[in-house]
């Protein structure tokens, strides 16, 4: 019976809600299928088509439909077939085999029993099927043409058919099984052609921005180096100086986007280093806090540090981790409205280490506490920051602390109450190298 919009089976959304024509009923002989006696078949050739099938598909998924046609004629005694794939309107061939490779164009606006199949989820047995479908107009004439549809994770994705020119043939219950069989496989090779397309995309997609980042950084470099000798020689007004104070933030806004491009690339392709040797954190954070002190007093925010009085001593890369605090400094400050509050405090837990970064800008909802952690993810009116960025910063933070065998985790109360980042690294083993020593950092305060 042909569906109508309100009545869908699942998965079969997108398809345009075709419904069959009117005299559908005239060429549908679905009901013939298990009235008819079977055929004798080789149940030993099935099994050793199932077997060559199942060999080929973990060699090559892309390759196994036209083979999939090709033994659905051998196994069902048929002389045309095709597997086609249907992606919300659209509705492609996967490979055809015989007289039904004429029908190239295919359409879910286009009557044709494909969308039928897909959009009823059940098998299509139809005799003569061009009186009502013309785009199986097609020499030598179809007599009947059998279709099962498959799916891929719940959702019906295309269908195998199989069709024969013979006035005398007629396909029967054991073909239809044949044909489910098949379409088990046309399902799992889709899922591993598209598994494979979106793999490659992805790695394409890094390697572009690891050359971005990288054709970027070296004209940049130079150009942060050209303002600076500028900025030391050229007598300055008033004027010029805002113009080369503005030039030299821009650009080194820039080059600091494309280290992020270059790390983001390192760590798709699981080279991110890190160099670790034995740090007291507390000078670690005290040195990020040195690099970030003029964006936090440009955007006029208070900051509050709060440390103990003794050395806390890990195993790390100071460079990355000094990155990775940076991050989060300025993400603070990027978040926090004039006059704001940013706060710094550094604890021992146990066997943990632990920093905490804490602010009273925007905040955020629930949801988008963890994927703020994924690529290229902003807050949705991150428009309207103060500098842009790529989305590219907590991932960094993340990738890096996770390297040195440590979590970060995001938390807040909603929009408008602030937000509170905190790392956790695993604390060095006490040794003779761990010297209880004056770090030499105020232990609280407000700077």
């Amino acid at each position: 019976m042909p569906l109508n919009q309100s009545n869908q089976p699942p998965g079969s959304q997108g398809l345009g809600h075709f419904l069959a024509p009117a005299g559908f009923a005239d060429i549908d002989v679905r009901s013939e299928l298990r009235s008819r006696l079977p055929r004798p078949r080789s149940h030993y050739n099935e099994r050793r088509a199932y077997a060559v099938l199942a060999t080929q598909l973990r060699a090559c998924p892309a390759d196994i439909f036209r083979r999939l046609a090709e033994l659905a004629i051998e196994l069902c005694a048929a002389q045309s077939a095709g597997i086609t794939i249907h992606d919300g309107d659209s509705v492609r061939w996967a490979a055809s085999v015989g007289a039904l490779g004429q029908c190239r164009t295919l359409t879910s606006v286009i009557p044709n029993p494909f969308v039928v199949c897909v959009e009823q989820n059940a098998t299509q047995l139809l005799r003569l099927p061009d009186r009502h479908f013309p785009s199986l107009s097609v020499e030598p004439r179809i007599v009947e043409i059998l279709i099962v549809p498959f799916l891929v994770q719940e959702q019906t994705s295309g269908t195998i058919s199989i069709a024969t020119h013979a006035d005398e043939s007629r396909f029967d219950r054991d073909d239809e099984r044949i044909l489910r069989t098949l379409s088990d496989f046309a399902s799992s090779a889709w899922q591993l052609v598209k598994a494979r397309d979106s793999a490659e995309a992805s790695k394409r997609k890094d390697e572009f921005l690891a050359l971005l980042g990288h054709e970027l950084r070296n004209p940049l470099a130079a150009v942060v180096a050209a303002l600076s000798v500028v900025q030391q020689e050229l007598p300055q007004s008033p004027r010029v100086k805002r113009a080369l104070d503005v030039l030299a933030r821009q650009s080194g806004h820039m080059k600091r986007l494309a280290e992020d491009l270059l790390d983001a690339g390192r760590i798709a392709s699981g080279k991110l280093q890190i160099q670790s040797k034995r740090l007291n954190l507390l000078q670690v954070v005290t040195d990020a806090l040195a690099i970030c002190r003029a964006r936090l007093e440009s955007h006029s925010l208070s900051l509050t540090v709060d440390f103990p009085q003794s050395p806390i001593w890990i195993d790390g890369d100071i460079v990355r981790l000094t990155q990775a605090i940076c991050n989060l400094i300025d993400n603070a400050s990027k978040y926090t409205p004039t006059d704001g509050q940013v706060s710094v405090s550094c604890a021992v837990t146990g066997s943990e280490a632990r920093i905490v970064i804490s602010d009273n800008g925007r905040g955020m909802r629930p949801d988008q506490l963890q994927s703020i952690f994924q690529p290229f993810v902003q807050l949705p009116d991150a428009e309207s920051d103060r500098e842009g960025g790529l989305g590219l910063g907590l991932p960094l933070v993340r990738s890096v602390i996770e390297l040195h065998g440590g979590r970060v985790d995001a938390r807040s109360d909603g929009p408008g109450c602030g937000s509170c980042f905190t790392i956790r690294l695993p604390r060095a083993s006490a040794g003779a190298d761990a010297i209880e020593a004056d770090c030499g950092v105020a232990t609280s305060g407000t700077a």
